[in-house]
């Protein structure tokens, strides 16, 4: 069944309407929660059951996904055989998402689905493994707020690529001198420039981050004093400091008599360290 209606992006149009009709009717001849059934608008995204007027309103305010096309949350049966009805948004970003989707759904058939009989009928009603993994490719089509860019899965997809992004990769038999001189001797020397400069070294226990941030600092001591000596017609001031900062622990590392600092709150500025030697 032809169901186009369901991409058209003015919802005022008489085809969209008749579109919400003709659906809602057939989900209440099929529904089995009484008066409800899963609204399938992008913000419901077929998670939450509402009435017939509360969905009406959603897919006339909001949209109904443009994905849904073969209407399996509501009664109708699933042909699992391709993926003809995951149409994707004619907005892609490139980022293969989709494509991503559409492989990972045929893998799912072709592992998960029930074989047809010798006459080829192969339409069988999903399980509940099949019917909840349909629902959660509606993720690829529900934007994170209306109007916006982001689906709810492209966007954690692009927290992924940030939070792994890097453009230099080390072995774990590279050398300290080796990290320092590619990754890490830019953003020290920067300082020199005015720039605030942090590297910030990340990882679980006995991962090497003690190792790999004592190597860095040697040699961004001996590059700074060596950029002082050759330039001496400027005037440099050095200060230096060094924490140790474990749970909620604070110590100054050059100061043995200190001891632990005191962590400061206020309710104007975020926790501090408290003045310390």
């Amino acid at each position: 069944m032809e169901r186009n209606w369901v991409k058209l992006r003015n919802r005022a149009l008489l085809e969209y309407r008749q579109g919400i009709k003709d659906f809602l009717d057939f989900a209440f001849e099929h529904t089995t929660m009484g008066d409800k059934i899963y609204c399938p608008c992008k913000k419901c995204n077929n998670y939450f059951a509402k009435t017939r007027d509360d969905v009406e309103a959603d897919l006339l305010t909001i949209g109904i996904l443009p994905s849904y096309t073969h209407w399996f949350r509501h009664g109708e049966e699933r042909h699992f055989q391709t993926c003809d009805s995951l149409d994707s948004d004619d907005e892609s970003d490139g980022d293969g998402l989709s494509e991503m989707v559409e492989d990972y759904c045929a893998a799912f058939n072709a592992a998960s689905c029930v074989a047809g009989d010798s006459s080829g009928d192969s339409t069988e009603k999903p399980n509940d493994d099949a019917a909840n993994f349909f629902l959660k490719l509606g993720d690829n089509e529900q934007k994170l707020f209306l109007d916006y860019k982001f689906t709810k899965l492209s966007f954690i997809v692009k927290l992924l690529h940030i939070k792994c992004l890097s453009d230099k990769v080390f072995s774990p038999t590279c050398s300290a001198q080796k990290v320092y001189e590619k990754g890490a001797k830019d953003v020290a020397l920067s300082a020199l420039t005015g720039i605030n400069a942090t590297i910030f070294a990340y990882g679980q226990t006995s991962s090497g981050k003690t190792y790999t941030m004592k190597g860095i600092t040697e040699n961004a001591i001996k590059d700074i004093y060596e950029h002082i000596r050759n330039h001496q017609e400027r005037d440099f001031v050095v200060r230096v400091s060094a924490l140790e900062i474990y749970n909620e622990t604070v110590v100054d590392l050059l100061n043995r008599e200190s001891g632990s600092l005191r962590l400061l709150d206020d309710h104007e500025v975020p926790a501090h360290e408290e003045v310390f030697r």
